[in-house]
């Protein structure tokens, strides 16, 4: 098994510059809330199988695989697109506000059944399939999973008045056409990782 001794963050989510190194055996990230801790974890699996930890769910499809749903699924999230958070950022880093500190969120929110039910429903329209709900699989819930995540975006929404192209089931349809266009690479990214849950710990 190859080991990942240090890693270098480059423009990487809310790092600019920043090298880390691990420690041989067990490595703890702990911080306020915002701080990276996920998006650590996020460049680490980037890096070694060509994706990131909150996208199996296409992969799956395409495979024909189960998805795995914690609990009942009702934990609520609030979604973002790749592209938009780009258009945010860009737009701080161009304005002549200094110091500023903004939440950056789309006011969309469902719960985690939500979007996978949506995830298959896109998919089967792009691929010409039907029924894929049936690969929605309730699984036993994380310990201590949060039930919600919120955030209060209106700071930057009033500042900058911004205003996305795209809705949020067009950013979604979008990325499952990713996926299904580039199936070549993902199949190489698979052969890296076998979809094996990372950071859990058995004792």
């Amino acid at each position: 098994m190859a080991k990942i001794k240090n890693i270098h963050f480059n423009n990487f989510r809310n790092f600019t510059n920043y090298k880390l190194s691990f420690e041989e055996k067990l490595n703890i990230f702990f911080g306020k809330n915002g701080c990276g801790k996920t998006n650590i974890l996020e460049g680490i699996s980037l890096n070694s199988k060509g994706r990131g930890i909150r996208n199996s769910n296409i992969s799956n499809l395409i495979k024909k695989k189960n998805i795995p749903v914690y609990g009942n699924g009702k934990q609520s999230r609030e979604w973002l697109y790749v592209e938009n958070t780009c258009i945010m950022v860009e737009k701080i880093m161009k304005s002549s506000i200094s110091n500023g500190k903004y939440l950056l969120g789309s006011g969309y929110r469902c719960t985690n059944l939500q979007l996978v039910k949506r995830i298959c429903a896109e998919f089967d329209k792009l691929n010409n399939t039907s029924n894929s709900k049936k690969y929605i699989k309730h699984t036993s819930d994380r310990p201590g999973h949060d039930v919600e995540y919120r955030l209060n975006s209106s700071k930057f929404k009033k500042t900058f008045k911004l205003s996305f192209k795209s809705k949020f089931h067009e950013s979604l349809r979008d990325t499952i056409k990713f996926y299904l266009n580039n199936q070549k690479w993902i199949s190489h990214c698979n052969k890296v990782y076998t979809g094996k849950r990372l950071g859990k710990l058995n004792y």
